[in-house]
Formats: C-alpha cells, structure tokens, sequence
C-alpha cells in the first residue's frame, strides 16, 4: 500500500483539496496520510481542523509554523518554521508522496521539506 500525505495549511487549501482526498481514502492501494499546520488549525481562522475532523478525515499531525503580523517578513520566517517542523513529521510518517495545494507560505515549506529528503 502506497501512503499519500496531504498537507493543509488554509481553509482554501481544504476545499481545493477535499474531493483528491475522499479519492485516495477510498482508493485500495492507497493510504491517506493528513497533516494540518498554519491557519488551519488556529480558532481565530475558523479551526478548519475542526472541519477536517468533521468530514471524516483524522489528522496525524499538526504543525504549528504561523508567525503573527502577516507581513512579508512574518511569512518568510512562517516558511522557515514549515520547513523545520515538516520534515520531523514526514520522517515519521514516511509517506511515498506528498500532496498539497496552495500559493501561500505553508505550501513552500512544504514542497521545499518534501523535496530536499526525496520524497515526490
């Protein structure tokens, strides 16, 4: 069985990203890996973890990488704290493809993290 981990770091990122998801849970081959970090799962954005939960989804992982002051200089560093945390979490989670979707800070230091120990 091939893991797939998707990570969400927004609630656009969730809704973008819902339907691949239900596809890969329900897939034989597959396994669903869900890693949750930044506004996600944070109350003042809504705790879109909360809904993950609710559409029948568990996290294995939640990454806290969120800096206040939402300013170039806060998400750059935001991106420095993904791509710390992240890699910790994809070591132990040892997925065979990482997923996300986005264009903010978290989906950098995701595709950043994902790429620099080899994993598609």
């Amino acid at each position: 069985m091939r893991k797939v981990c998707v990570v969400i770091g927004s609630r656009a990122n969730y809704s973008s990203i819902k339907a691949a998801m239900q596809a890969i849970q329900n897939h034989s081959e597959l396994e669903l890996q869900v890693v949750v970090g930044a506004s996600a799962i944070l109350d003042r954005y809504g705790s879109v973890v909360d809904l993950i939960e609710q559409d029948g989804f568990t996290p294995d992982a939640r990454v806290f990488m969120l800096l206040e002051g939402e300013s170039p200089i806060t998400m750059a560093k935001s991106t420095g704290l993904g791509l710390m945390e992240l890699p910790t979490v994809f070591e132990r989670l040892a997925p065979d493809f990482v997923v996300t979707v986005g264009d903010r800070f978290e989906t950098m230091a995701t595709t950043l993290a994902s790429v620099y120990i080899n994993i598609p």
